[in-house]
């Protein structure tokens, strides 16, 4: 085998390569919106949060059991790299219970996630995409006053991979979210 044909060996296995984890993790997307684009609030990294447990997401008539429980984790695992103190739910509680919860327990902030959109089609292979929609509200448990409020939404490719999750699609959007309440 001449050099020359080692590189284009080299040339195609590299193509073959970035194609497929193009495919993997270059066609997810998400966004985060905010009504108005108003600029995020800026926590205070000396406070504590609360993150209530929201219901379970559904998609038609299918409920996807722990969902609920699985996005406050994420955003409790988010939050502990800026605040000490971060708590979530034990049970799926209303905004307005976990309020009453987070006032108790002495926290500063109160993270309630609502799943509107909950899409899993990981065992189909129709080419559907997952999809998931988040409506979070922030408050501030001190003042009852509501510091921030967005819809973090995530779309999986098109293409089936078969192994994906649909909670997958939330930890990049949740992360960059929560990044831009410290940074």
């Amino acid at each position: 085998m001449t050099s020359g044909m080692k590189y284009k060996a080299i040339f195609i296995i590299a193509i073959i390569i970035f194609a497929v984890l193009l495919v993997q993790y270059g066609c997810s997307t998400y966004s985060i919106n905010r009504p108005g684009n108003s600029p995020a609030p800026k926590l205070d990294r000396t406070g504590s949060a609360y993150v209530c447990c929201c219901e379970d997401g559904k998609f038609r008539s299918k409920i996807y059991q722990g969902s609920g429980m699985v996005t406050a984790q994420i955003f409790r695992e988010n939050l502990s790299k800026y605040l000490n103190k971060v708590t979530i739910g034990e049970k799926t509680e209303t905004c307005d219970e976990a309020f009453r919860t987070a006032l108790y327990e002495g926290h500063n902030y109160l993270i309630c996630p609502s799943l509107v959109q909950w899409e899993d089609h990981k065992t189909e292979q129709t080419g559907i995409q997952d999809s998931i929609t988040i409506e979070t509200i922030v408050l501030d448990t001190l003042s009852g006053n509501q510091l921030d409020a967005v819809t973090i939404t995530g779309k999986s490719s098109v293409v089936s991979r078969g192994w994906n999750n649909s909670q997958d699609l939330l930890a990049t959007p949740i992360q960059i979210y929560i990044d831009s309440l410290f940074q």
